[in-house]
């Protein structure tokens, strides 16, 4: 696969890549290029594609629990982590259900430091 597959190139608009509905369970790559024209009419340009430092599970779920705290209680955020990880088991409707049960305003109390 190249990276024109996963990778628009910029644009003005900021269009978003197609994702290929052929390899939805490998790992998307990030990419990224910047580009500089200088006044003294250089360019210079940088490219990354893909993660450098992939987080581990546990580093997601330690995010996931400070980001949604105060939008759902402890009980529903270990619902929703249990069925992320088993969402090839199971519909999507499983974690649909779970995602409306979230609050749309922040009702619970901040209790983790932040990452």
């Amino acid at each position: 696969m190249s990276r024109a597959d996963w990778c628009g190139e910029a644009t003005a608009s900021a269009s978003l890549p197609m994702i290929n509905p052929a390899i939805v369970h490998r790992a998307i790559e990030l990419c990224a290029r910047i580009t500089v024209r200088t006044k003294d009419g250089r360019t210079l340009v940088k490219e990354h594609i893909g993660y450098d430092q992939p987080m581990s599970w546990d580093r997601v779920v330690e995010k996931f629990h400070w980001l949604s705290e105060r939008f759902a209680d402890e009980n529903l955020r270990s619902k929703l982590i249990g069925t992320v990880q088993q969402l090839d088991a199971q519909p999507i409707s499983a974690l649909m259900d779970l995602l409306a049960q979230a609050r749309p305003a922040a009702v619970y109390p901040r209790t983790r430091a932040g990452i």
